[in-house]
């Protein structure tokens, strides 16, 4: 994956994850769902971006 790409899915990620709770106020178990699923998104996003700078940082200091 790009790392632009992945930027990008992980600034709508944050964003889906700011707005979708105030539009479920009413379903609490939805709400409680897409709070799970996009933390974990955001958290495998992060983390893939965090190892590929490691790795470019490793590579150019070689």
């Amino acid at each position: 994956m790009p790392v632009g790409l992945a930027c990008l899915l992980l600034v709508l990620d944050l964003a889906a994850l700011a707005l979708l709770p105030k539009k479920l106020r009413r379903k609490k178990s939805t709400r409680i769902a897409v709070i799970c699923v996009c933390s974990v998104i955001a958290i495998a996003l992060a983390g893939y971006l965090l190892l590929t700078a490691i790795f470019l940082d490793a590579a150019y200091h070689h």
